[in-house]
């Protein structure tokens, strides 16, 4: 696929493979927690598919409330975004919303969002 891909743009193959592993590198450090690496956790996930961000809005920890970040795409179907919380408070950041198209949606996401002992 990548051959395809980079051959219509006019790239070389190792041009593209070092520009993913450098992406990986990127998302590692800034995704990565004590237990999954960057390229793994959703918000990486969603980094190296769609790119970076339009804009993030970052929600910290405030009283009943958990952390969560809704990330905006304003170049993909018109503007889309992802709801990511941090359930566990161990900045394990978890894709629960989306407006993207084949993407995980659920529209009552906001209820996640209540620190409750029971969630």
């Amino acid at each position: 696929i990548w051959k395809i891909n980079v051959s219509d743009a006019g790239i070389s193959v190792g041009y593209f493979r070092n520009r993913f592993m450098q992406l990986i590198h990127e998302v590692d450090e800034k995704y990565k927690t004590a237990f999954t690496p960057g390229w793994k956790s959703d918000r990486g996930i969603v980094y190296l598919k769609y790119g970076a961000p339009s804009d993030i809005e970052r929600h910290p920890s405030e009283s009943g409330e958990k952390p969560y970040e809704i990330w905006s795409y304003e170049h993909i179907e018109g503007g889309v975004i992802f709801v990511f919380i941090d359930r566990t408070g161990f900045s394990r950041y978890e894709l629960i919303h989306s407006t993207k198209r084949g993407e995980l949606s659920d529209i009552n996401w906001q209820r996640y969002i209540t620190a409750t002992p029971d969630r």
